[in-house]
C-alpha cells in the first residue's frame, strides 16, 4: 500500500506484491526501530529443552 499526501489530500493506493531479496530487506532495517528486542537468553520462556 502507497499512501501519499497531494494537495491536502491523502491518497491510498494498492500496490502489487514486490518480493524483495534478503539484501534489499537488509537495506530497509532501521535499528533505531527495531533493536532492543531480543529475548533473554537465561530464562525459558515456552517449553525449550536446555
Amino acid at each position: 500500500m502507497s499512501i501519499v499526501v497531494e494537495a491536502g489530500r491523502v491518497v491510498v493506493t494498492p500496490v502489487e506484491n514486490v518480493f524483495l531479496t534478503l539484501e534489499q530487506r537488509l537495506a530497509r532495517f532501521d535499528r533505531q526501530n527495531h533493536s532492543g528486542e531480543a529475548m533473554p537468553v537465561d530464562e525459558r520462556v515456552g517449553a525449550e529443552r536446555w
